[in-house]
């Protein structure tokens, strides 16, 4: 069974925004009469079943950079998105997410880029087909208004903490979301959403970044489970030179170090490729094979192969970054 959402016939659209948009004038620049496609998400009956993962001796988790996804709501300077186009926008997003285990999508959604838990609840709207009952998110003080949040069918477990960097009386920036989840077998998951500064910043701070996460995953009480999600923004001759995965984390499981072997990465720049987009867990149960960059919703793929954000004219792309997916054991 599917539904569609017909956001209407004629609306005033807006032009792809150059990223990133920082100003209410960024996104509302060459606004033009747009006829607005039907945007389908598929719906896995979900009136008539409950909503439990996918395994009890298994959680699929998913990061997903979501290109500024700011809400309708002009309540600061922070960028505002037109209530048509968002919503074509959430509906392009929900594509993206359900596009795994047969429309459900992952157990715990791990995402970057969203401005406020409102979006977020907005977004949910859109993932009927998911269950999602756990929405998260912590206001920090990044200076573009974005944050990360994590949604999931896993009830909460404790409190969701939001720990800010160490570097932040330098560089405001986004902090790290743990968020504790209770597993289908009881097992406590340890979430921890991040997005780490970008490579206009210094390499020191994502290097302290990750430092900075791998301690708190190891704070973790061994009785649970410890996994981290989320844009690193660390590219491919960052990782050369100075190992944050293979050396930083060499006790840990990376995604794309124990599974996707044949994966070019989640983002591409100027046609290098990197994997900005990771899952690490502190346990060795990451199962490789599960490992994958999910790329098959509607018009979330250039021609070339690279991730086509979202355009607010055509209502074609989701994000400039692929998903990346995995599964992890929690049996002990």
């Amino acid at each position: 069974m599917k539904f569609t959402m017909l956001l209407g016939v004629i609306v005033l659209s807006l032009s792809a925004c150059q990223r990133p948009p920082t100003t209410q004038a960024a996104i509302a620049a060459s606004a033009k009469p747009q006829v607005i496609p039907s945007i389908t998400v598929p719906d896995t009956g979900s009136q008539d079943r409950e909503f439990l993962p996918v395994s009890q001796e298994r959680v699929s988790v998913m990061s997903y950079n979501l290109y500024n996804l700011f809400d309708d709501v002009q309540d600061t300077d922070e960028a505002v998105i037109p209530t048509a186009v968002l919503q074509a926008k959430l509906a392009r997003i929900a594509q993206g997410i359900l596009q795994v285990n047969s429309g459900r999508g992952p157990d715990i959604l791990l995402v970057q880029e969203v401005e406020n838990l409102n979006v977020l609840h907005m977004l949910n709207q859109h993932l009927q087909a998911a269950g999602y009952g756990t929405i998260e998110l912590l206001d920090a003080d990044d200076e573009r208004g974005i944050d990360v949040g994590v949604i999931s069918r896993l009830p909460l477990a404790g409190e969701t903490v939001l720990h800010r960097m160490p570097f932040e009386h330098i560089n405001k920036t986004r902090g790290i979301l743990e968020v504790p989840l209770r597993a289908l077998n009881g097992k406590v998951v340890r979430a921890f959403a991040f997005h780490f500064p970008s490579q206009a910043n210094p390499v020191d701070q994502r290097l302290e970044a990750i430092h900075y996460l791998k301690e708190l995953m190891l704070q973790v009480p061994v009785s649970e489970y410890a996994v981290a999600a989320g844009d690193s923004n660390v590219n491919a001759s960052e990782e050369n030179r100075e190992r944050f995965f293979s050396d930083v984390l060499k006790d840990f499981q990376v995604s794309h170090l124990v599974g996707c072997n044949s994966c070019k990465g989640t983002y591409s720049y100027r046609g290098v490729w990197s994997f900005f987009d990771v899952i690490i867990s502190r346990e060795a149960n990451l199962v490789g094979e599960s490992v994958v960059l999910p790329k098959s919703a509607p018009t979330q793929i250039n021609s070339d192969g690279t991730p086509r954000r979202f355009n607010n004219s055509t209502y074609e792309g989701i994000s400039d970054h692929l998903p990346i997916y995995a599964e992890i054991l929690v049996t002990h």
